[in-house]
């Protein structure tokens, strides 16, 4: 009564028949098994499982996931989904779970799409509530028939649930966004800050006040909003000041950059390189006012930017959605801002990269960090740009634009 027949194949030679069984059949990219069987009493009831085995990223690691794909009749209890405990014949003997459960397999993950990606994580974000398809497509800069397919598709796979027009992620989709959750930042606040004198006579930048709130609680509070707790701060100038954050962030790791003053901010980097990983890594002078510029998770290695149709200041181009041109002075291009994600894969890259020119190359302590991943060691990187408005972010560069931003100053200035 109970048929399970097993294919394994790996290339695409036995696809047309089961294109002749079901129609409208999509198997993505790469396809390793699927799994076909003809249940209960010979009803002609007809379920297709498919797995698809993911791209082997290192001998421990593999990215697989199985799901119902479509289910030609339904009755209630025949909703079943077939456990696998590997993803690498032989096969063990299956276990049946409960309808709707999406599996994961040991430490593996279902690899979402980037449109996917966007969708659930403004699911996440949001909570459940009515969303227009226009509102959905405005804010994600996706077209209003790409979020449909993705909705659909999500819900067929027990991603999201659709109560009418109020879409909600379940526990699967907080499942399968996990993988894209970031897990730690390092803030580079080693600097002396000296175009901020005489704010920054006793006391570095990153602790100066504007209007009572210290610049690096803005980007503390923000990272913390986001659930991240691991945070990693490189301190040189006036270091013992930084002992101040520990009453509201006790997490808070500190570590010291003492040749800040004869090298250039890659040996922050250096300072803390065994924490460059699936991280952000921050600049600590930014006044963050839209803390929604740190999010809790992210796709793709990206660099914060705003557009501008000219700048006098470190900025960089955008060719097929990632960054080129990364100098100073520039049109129709993006302003650099100091916030990036790393993916566990470029971060590891970026350890390398810092190592090796910051110990082999001639003056390889004189560089900025980002010069290494977008100029220096480009062809190893493909970087992608997050967009922002300046408005979310208040570079403050001199004593002049501090005093603007808080009055404070200017008395302080004229006694």
């Amino acid at each position: 009564n109970f048929l399970i027949q097993l294919y394994n194949f790996l290339g695409h030679s036995l696809l047309s028949p089961f294109e002749c069984l079901c129609g409208n059949f999509i198997l993505p990219e790469p396809a390793s098994y699927v799994f076909f069987f003809a249940l209960f009493n010979l009803r002609n009831l007809l379920y297709i499982i498919r797995a698809v085995a993911g791209q082997w990223q290192s001998s421990t690691r593999c990215l697989c996931v199985f799901h119902v794909f479509r289910r030609w009749k339904t009755e209630q209890n025949y909703g079943k989904i077939i456990k696998l405990d590997s993803c690498c014949p032989p096969f063990p003997r299956p276990t049946v779970l409960p309808r709707g459960k999406n599996i994961l397999i040991g430490e593996t993950h279902m690899k979402l799409s980037r449109y996917q990606f966007e969708v659930l994580a403004y699911l996440e974000r949001s909570g459940r509530r009515a969303y227009s398809m226009r509102t959905l497509s405005d804010s994600l800069k996706i077209s209003a028939s790409c979020i449909s397919d993705c909705l659909d598709t999500m819900a067929a796979e027990g991603l999201i649930q659709r109560n009418g027009g109020a879409p909600a992620i379940t526990e699967s989709g907080l499942a399968a966004l996990e993988p894209y959750r970031v897990k730690r930042a390092v803030i580079m606040a080693a600097g002396f800050g000296s175009r901020m004198m005489p704010a920054t006579a006793d006391r570095p930048k990153p602790m100066v006040t504007v209007n009572g709130v210290r610049i690096i609680d803005t980007l503390l509070d923000a990272l913390v909003g986001a659930g991240i707790a691991d945070i990693t701060l490189v301190r040189g100038y006036k270091k013992e000041r930084f002992d101040e954050l520990l009453p509201k962030y006790p997490f808070l790791k500190l570590v010291d950059n003492d040749i800040y003053d004869s090298t250039n901010n890659i040996s922050s980097a250096m300072a803390a390189l065994d924490s460059i990983d699936n991280c952000y890594l921050c600049e600590a002078d930014l006044y963050i006012t839209n803390p929604g510029v740190i999010t809790k998770y992210q796709y793709a290695s990206n660099i914060l930017g705003s557009y501008s149709l000219e700048t006098d200041d470190w900025s960089f181009r955008q060719t097929d959605g990632h960054i080129t041109q990364y100098q100073k002075g520039n049109t129709f291009c993006y302003n650099y801002y100091g916030i990036s994600y790393w993916t566990p894969e470029d971060s590891a890259r970026l350890r390398r990269d810092f190592r090796q020119v910051y110990e082999q190359e001639p003056g390889g302590r004189d560089y900025f960090w980002e010069f290494i991943p977008l100029v220096l060691r480009k062809e190893n990187y493909s970087v992608q740009v997050r967009p922002c408005e300046k408005s979310d972010i208040m570079e403050i560069d001199n004593y002049f634009e501090l005093a603007q931003l808080d009055p404070g100053y200017f008395q302080e200035r004229m006694l």
